[in-house]
């Protein structure tokens, strides 16, 4: 329903963009004020007047330059080459981004080839561009989308999901028979979720810097920093996740591999910590969230005493054996920083 909310908004703006540009002009085919607008709305209100923005200042540039090197030279490859070049360039020393940069050489070529056929093309491309960002913009701010509060949690909680089930899969397998291409797929799966964090933190900080813009979203920015906060945490966790999945793909490359369920018991443990965690994110601010921060707490001692366990028996095990420490030591030392960061969010809810 909201891709149709959307698609509707867009086809409406683009609507009266083509009738405006149209009275403004006297144009019978005013299609860049409705392709203004079909370049600039976005979901957010952030994205849509970034947009805005770099579609007028690159066309303007577009238009200025194309109407100073056509009063000198005419077009061919060799002129619409360095009229590409020194137009991106320019583009770039505006400060614009992808969009806003293509449309100074893009505005260029158009001036000077349609232009030269059609009096008063120039200005008219101006023109009816603004008519359809102004109509673009203005269909953005009056009607905004918000995001949804699970939808904004769930940013967080999916890839803390996704990294407890790497750390039960690994457990399990651990404590018993297991292989190189099993420990090989453990690794691969941490590593695809650090990659969909990066993404997500990237996606969750325009959300953030748009709800400034946006009064219907401004509600929802106690609920971004929190989902802002868990995701770097669950960034943190990702890597010592990786580096235990890491740890295990290089054990099983050194020598044989044996099973070592107290091991798998502190990784099986340590996945209840991290879907604790969630848990704990799922449930809103501390205040409503005292059972799961207590659900949390309790899964953080438990990951500890299997921990503190584990450890025991391997130095009991082990003793100095160099090549025991250097591979399977990196499981015990990535579960302790996961438990180090749980308890970081431990301790900085009790402050709060």
């Amino acid at each position: 329903m909201e891709r149709v909310l959307f698609a509707a908004k867009v086809a409406v703006a683009a609507g009266l963009a083509w009738w405006a540009a149209g009275a403004a002009d006297g144009s019978v085919t005013p299609y860049f004020a409705p392709l203004g607008v079909l370049l600039v709305v976005q979901p957010t209100v952030y994205d849509s007047l970034s947009r805005a923005v770099q579609r007028v200042v690159g066309v303007t540039a577009g238009v200025l330059v194309a109407l100073l090197v056509s009063h000198f030279v005419g077009l061919n490859g060799w002129i619409m080459a360095a009229v590409a070049f020194v137009g991106m360039l320019l583009g770039w020393l505006l400060r614009l981004g992808p969009t806003g940069v293509v449309q100074i050489p893009v505005s260029v070529l158009l001036v000077m080839v349609v232009g030269s056929a059609t009096p008063g093309y120039a200005w008219a491309r101006i023109v009816d561009t603004l008519i359809g960002v102004g109509i673009g913009a203005a269909a953005v701010l009056l009607s905004p989308a918000a995001p949804s509060n699970d939808g904004l949690v769930a940013t967080a909680t999916e890839p803390l999901g996704r990294l407890a089930a790497v750390l039960r899969t690994a457990g399990t397998g651990i404590a018993g028979e297991w292989t190189g291409p099993q420990a090989d797929r453990w690794l691969a799966d941490a590593a695809a979720v650090v990659d969909d964090i990066v993404d997500r933190r990237h996606r969750l900080a325009t959300q953030k810097l748009g709800a400034r813009w946006n009064a219907r979203a401004s509600r929802f920015l106690p609920t971004l920093t929190r989902t802002e906060d868990a995701l770097a945490v669950a960034r943190r966790t990702a890597v010592q996740v990786r580096g235990i999945a890491r740890g295990l793909t290089e054990a099983a490359a050194n020598g044989p591999t044996w099973p070592v369920p107290g091991m798998g018991a502190v990784l099986t443990a340590a996945a209840g910590a991290v879907d604790a965690y969630a848990g704990w994110v799922a449930a809103g601010d501390p205040a409503t969230g005292r059972p799961a921060l207590a659900a949390l707490a309790a899964a953080v001692d438990r990951t500890e005493a299997d921990l503190d366990a584990s450890v025991h028996r391997a130095r009991t095990r082990w003793g100095d054996d160099p090549s025991r420490w250097l591979s399977l030591g990196v499981v015990l030392a990535g579960a302790q920083r996961i438990l180090a960061e749980l308890a970081g969010v431990l301790d900085r809810a009790d402050r709060g």
